[in-house]
């Protein structure tokens, strides 16, 4: 991607993943209320989609090679609008994905801002997006956890991934660097040692 929206990175994964349903009503890029749905399902392949990191280049990535456990793929890129941050998305294996992975298709389903060339990354059709393969990347991961269901506030790990993420107001956030957790455990943010997060 341009550097106004640095780079997308998206990661193939194999095995036995399950896909919970879900039907929910959001608010659209529009401001409309829209109702999506979609049926459960045990998949082979997913892919995690990551945007607006730095250059995949600078971490040593190749495209199309695979990663190890504990990789670094990027970085949070500093971003020309709208603030540093990373989009984290959950993909069926089958999903319609842009050549770039930046988006599903079709691109008739894009959203636009006001006259620029560029999609702005929402879409016009939530239910048209989650038939092209969007999923709710918290739901996916919860149902894919290893052991029991965690609690609120605790480090987490599927069991076909050995990727570490931390469950926080029912969202997952993947966890890209060993580092983070050693700097929260260091610190005793509480819930990064076992002890539960004040409320």
């Amino acid at each position: 991607m341009g550097a106004a929206r640095a780079y997308a990175i998206a990661v193939e994964h194999n095995g036995t993943f399950a896909i919970p349903s879900r039907t929910e009503t959001r608010t659209s890029f529009d401001g409309t209320s829209q109702t999506y749905s979609y049926p459960a399902v045990t998949v082979s392949r997913i892919y995690s989609v990551y945007l607006h990191l730095t250059n995949p280049a600078s971490e040593g990535l190749i495209e199309n090679a695979c990663v190890t456990a504990n990789q670094v793929i990027g970085r949070v890129a500093a971003l020309s609008g709208g603030g540093n941050h990373l989009h984290f998305e959950i993909r069926h294996g089958d999903a319609l994905n842009s050549p770039s992975f930046t988006l599903v298709l079709p691109s008739t389903n894009w959203s636009y801002l006001g006259t620029s060339p560029s999609p702005n990354g929402y879409y016009l059709d939530i239910q048209q997006m989650v038939n092209s393969g969007q999923r709710h990347p918290s739901a996916v991961v919860t149902a894919n956890l290893a052991g029991t269901t965690p609690s609120d506030h605790s480090l987490v790990k599927t069991a076909a991934s050995s990727t570490v993420y931390w469950l926080q107001n029912s969202r997952v956030y993947p966890i890209t660097s060993g580092a983070v957790i050693d700097t929260m455990q260091a610190a005793a943010v509480p819930g990064w040692r076992g002890e539960p997060m004040p409320r």
